[in-house]
């Protein structure tokens, strides 16, 4: 990369404890070393954060969002932002035009209010120190202004020269090539952009359990396939598992071309939010690898094809 000349471990700090959670109270333990032209090109890694605090509610569905529970407020996970009530509906409607011509407008405001949802962001001092918010992009490597008493921080190194030629170049302090870097997060690109430092989150307990349930459910699946067994390879031929289910049975009075249109291939502009709604599904089934049961990792991690 060239932008980062180098990424090094120079120290670590004791942290002073203190009951006051403000960015100049923790010292920092890695600095960022950057030739300034290329200090433009900056962009802190980011990590998404998934826990507790975001919860899926039925009444949100419509709406394609979820409920922040830590903020009392409304996230949109597909967009990495947190809302109000007031902005939410705003979101949709630039961000997601499709869904806000279909959704059903005063439900929206019926469910907000059932949910309490707040109308306005909490101020950035008040977030500073918080563990991470769920729902959000959490920037791993943000840049912490060196200046005495400023303490702002940027996710991107041009940010963090506009703010430095803004508002500290006229006090005679020009741009450093050194900066500290600490977890943060926003919450929202357009209403709430000021980032402010938070604590990474908690790891996810791994969950043990005995393994041998994994081999049951196998041998379920074999005896099953082996009750009826296949005499050919016709790709005609029912599979025996869909005959051990009685399958057929049920399917035996519906009509085979509405069976078909409902496994068809989507036409374009039919289903507009599905791309970005499967990447937040395999996003998700990703982190929860790291709390999956030991027995279930174990077996993913083998070169059976069958899982």
């Amino acid at each position: 990369m060239l932008y980062l000349l180098i990424c090094q471990l120079v120290r670590r700090m004791r942290r002073r404890s203190s009951s006051k959670r403000l960015v100049e109270e923790k010292e920092e333990t890695v600095f960022l070393t950057f030739v300034l032209q290329n200090m433009r090109k900056y962009r802190s890694p980011v990590q998404f954060v998934f826990q507790s605090d975001l919860q899926s509610d039925p009444r949100l569905q419509p709406f394609l969002l979820q409920h922040q529970t830590k903020l009392g407020m409304l996230c949109c996970a597909t967009c990495r932002v947190v809302l109000t009530c007031q902005t939410g509906l705003v979101h949709i409607r630039s961000a997601h035009t499709t869904l806000y011509e279909k959704m059903p407008k005063g439900r929206y405001e019926e469910v907000c209010a059932e949910l309490e949802i707040r109308n306005d962001y909490p101020p950035s001092e008040d977030l500073n120190g918080i563990c991470a918010i769920s729902g959000l992009d959490m920037f791993t490597m943000a840049l912490v202004c060196g200046v005495q008493g400023c303490c702002k921080i940027f996710s991107t190194g041009d940010s963090m020269r506009k703010h430095y030629e803004n508002v500290h170049k006229i006090k005679g302090i020009g741009i450093p090539t050194r900066f500290n870097v600490t977890q943060a997060q926003h919450l929202d690109n357009n209403h709430h952009r000021e980032c402010f430092r938070v604590e990474p989150p908690p790891p996810q307990p791994v969950a043990t359990l005995d393994p041998t349930w994994i081999t049951d459910l196998d041998d379920g699946i074999q005896q099953a396939m082996l009750d009826v067994a296949l005499s050919a390879s016709d790709p005609r031929n029912v599979n025996a598992l869909l005959k051990k289910t009685r399958w057929l049975e049920h399917v035996e009075d519906l009509d085979p071309a509405e069976l078909r249109s409902l496994v068809a291939f989507p036409a374009k502009g039919e289903f507009p939010m599905l791309g970005e709604v499967m990447m937040w599904i395999i996003e998700v089934a990703w982190h929860a690898t790291r709390f999956a049961p030991l027995g279930m990792l174990q077996r993913l991690n083998t070169k059976d094809e069958a899982t």
